[in-house]
């Protein structure tokens, strides 16, 4: 087995089931061909250190699909992280994991603004002057578009940007999900 830590690891988001530790669950945190940390859903049990487990992966994304995998558990953290190293992995998750290497360093090169504005004339002009800064700049009318983009695409933005022509209601309910679901964003109302 080849340790975790020698391969490329992609800081990217999505889901892993425990099949052999009674249903455990969690988001992942980080992932490499060799290997996957990931945070355990409240409650539920980590499996011991050296065990042998079972894992379903699935990456966020459009069009992908889940893997199963098996590995051995190398550490588990008493704030319920665990990491798994991989045994062979097939060659398409390999290039999952490459595409989202790539799509880190991508994002990692400029920042990228995801723009939530209802008026589309004002929408236009916000995210041409963030793109004049230097941004990448992901424009959407609805909080919905907000939620469909970070559940869809592996290409996460470093600020979500919410306009003031939505009501405070509805700015703290998608300021919320973004905190509760994606903890890296940030978010700003301007």
């Amino acid at each position: 087995m080849v340790e975790r830590r020698h391969g490329g690891r992609a800081e990217t988001h999505g889901s892993v089931f425990l099949r052999s530790a009674a249903g455990a669950r969690g988001r992942i945190l980080d992932v490499s061909s060799r290997g996957v940390r990931f945070q355990l859903a409240p409650g539920d049990r980590a499996a011991a250190v050296d065990a042998r487990v079972a894992i379903d992966l699935r990456l966020d994304g459009s069009r992908r699909r889940w893997f199963h995998l098996g590995g051995r558990v190398r550490r588990v953290d008493d704030d319920g992280r665990m990491v798994v190293c991989l045994y062979a992995v097939p060659m398409d998750f390999e290039d999952a994991v490459q595409d989202e290497l790539l799509a880190m360093l991508e994002n990692q090169a400029f920042e990228h603004v995801l723009l939530v504005d209802n008026d589309d004339t004002r929408r236009e002009i916000a995210a041409a002057k963030l793109r004049a800064n230097g941004q990448r700049v992901t424009a959407v009318a609805t909080p919905l578009e907000v939620i469909s983009h970070l559940g869809e695409s592996r290409d996460y933005p470093q600020l979500v940007i919410i306009a003031h022509g939505y009501p405070e209601t509805i700015a703290d309910e998608l300021r919320d999900y973004v905190t509760i679901e994606h903890a890296d964003i940030r978010v700003e109302r301007a």
